[in-house]
């Protein structure tokens, strides 16, 4: 479990809070204001905006879950009756990115890191406004700053997945409990058997998410490890447990950010007892660290763990190694048709 904290930086803030308000409205102003002081404003939507930070300065960092980041960061100010909103630096940004709203005491309202993006390492950040004034951040993680482009839009909430029908083990944590956190809260792996499918629940709230860590006694060979979820989920194979110090993940898929997806993580692996990883994520397995609380909808899942099918043995014909014995294979033994050499 990560605590959501909040780092001040700057000075004087009683000096700026008077500047002027430039109401914002449409796209393309340029990029949000240094301080968080109501010089830039959004007042309606749908909002987007293009700038760069890489010459501000860091004047703030919010920890969700990563902390220590010395970014520059830029602001806009909203009120609440911009309601339920979702805000985005998925698609044109060139850096890894963090977002987060303070509020009207510049404590953190909201925060998101990684929710987007083809490497997974762009923020998304679903909020509710309520009545008061609030400051929107564009921020980086560990340093990074560059150009991004910001969007800010009514909330629109998923699409509902099918009945999750699930019959099998139940995975014996709560919803909003975190009992079987694996290395990352120092318990024991749960077991998990050949072929036995685990009914459980994930959630990401409040800057932290569950995950859920079994372990899996392999024989060797192909194995596969299987997450049906109905929020956006990953699939990670890990190291043994006697490697919880030093634990890395030796395969991992996702469910590209989708929910009601599936996530499969495979890979050929010595005999050992490894772990198996479930979660909340997104695209490129990033972690999602909001907007998945419990009762929310979208935290079944199901997972399966199994050995493989192996790959078929090598053709002997197929010379390129391309899975077919075809024209190409011919190309190469016609180059070296003749005398073998002495």
């Amino acid at each position: 479990m990560n605590d959501l904290r909040i780092t001040n930086n700057a000075l004087g803030f009683a000096a700026v809070a008077g500047l002027a308000s430039v109401c914002l409205q449409g796209a393309a102003y340029g990029e949000g204001s240094e301080f968080p002081d109501g010089s830039v404003s959004i007042t309606s939507l749908p909002f987007s905006d293009t700038g760069d930070i890489s010459d501000n300065s860091d004047d703030f960092d919010a920890t969700c879950p990563y902390s220590g980041s010395t970014s520059p960061d830029v602001f806009y100010a909203m009120d609440g009756s911009l309601g339920e909103i979702t805000i985005t630096l998925c698609d044109t940004t060139a850096y890894d990115t963090k977002t987060y709203i303070l509020d009207s005491a510049f404590n953190v309202f909201a925060c998101n890191d990684d929710a987007c993006g083809s490497d997974g390492f762009k923020s998304q950040l679903d909020a509710n406004l309520v009545a008061g004034t609030y400051y929107l951040a564009v921020d980086g993680y560990a340093g990074e700053a560059g150009v991004y482009t910001m969007s800010v839009d009514g909330f629109v909430p998923p699409v509902p997945c099918d009945p999750f029908d699930c019959t099998g083990t139940d995975e014996g944590e709560t919803c909003g409990e975190a009992t079987n956190g694996g290395c990352n809260d120092g318990v024991p792996y749960v077991p998990v058997a050949e072929g036995e499918i685990v009914c459980g629940t994930i959630w990401a709230d409040a800057g932290t998410r569950d995950t859920d860590w079994f372990g899996y006694n392999h024989a060797g060979g192909i194995l596969e490890w299987t997450v049906e979820a109905e929020a956006p989920c990953v699939a990670l194979i890990i190291t043994p447990e006697a490697q919880c110090a030093s634990a890395a993940v030796l395969f991992a898929g996702d469910s590209a950010g989708e929910t009601c997806g599936t996530a499969f993580a495979t890979g050929d692996l010595a005999a050992d007892t490894y772990g198996l990883f479930a979660g909340v994520g997104g695209a490129g397995g990033a972690g999602i660290f909001e907007g998945y609380p419990c009762g929310g909808g979208f935290n079944n899942y199901s997972a399966f763990a199994g050995a493989g099918t192996p790959p078929p043995p090598p053709c002997d014909t197929d010379i390129d190694g391309n899975g077919a014995t075809d024209f190409q294979d011919l190309v190469q033994i016609l180059s070296n048709y003749g005398p073998c050499p002495e």
